[in-house]
C-alpha cells in the first residue's frame, strides 16, 4: 500500500517510523500546508504540497493517506477506500 503522511511534524516522525516496519507499506511522501516545505526532502521522501494535492495522488497511484496530526486534515480524507 502506497501512503502519503500529513505534516512534517513531531507525529508524522512517529508514524514514519511505524509505517517503515511494515513491510506491505510504502511511503511515497509527505503533504504539509506549509509552502516553505513544499519540495524539500522529510525523511529521505519528498513534501509533495498541501492538503490539496491529495485528491490526485489518490487517483493516480491508490495512494492512502495517514494523518496524524492535525484533525482538520482527517475529516475529509476519513473515508478513502
Amino acid at each position: 500500500m502506497r501512503v502519503v503522511i500529513f505534516g512534517t511534524g513531531e507525529n508524522s516522525a512517529q508514524a514514519w517510523h511505524i509505517l517503515l516496519h511494515q513491510a506491505d507499506v510504502e511511503v511515497i511522501g509527505f503533504l504539509d500546508d506549509d509552502v516553505a516545505k513544499h519540495g524539500s526532502l522529510h525523511f529521505g521522501r519528498p513534501v509533495i504540497g498541501g492538503q490539496e494535492q491529495f485528491a490526485s495522488l489518490r487517483a493516480a497511484a491508490r495512494t492512502r493517506q495517514c494523518a496524524p496530526q492535525d484533525s482538520r486534515w482527517r475529516r475529509p480524507f476519513i473515508h478513502v477506500r
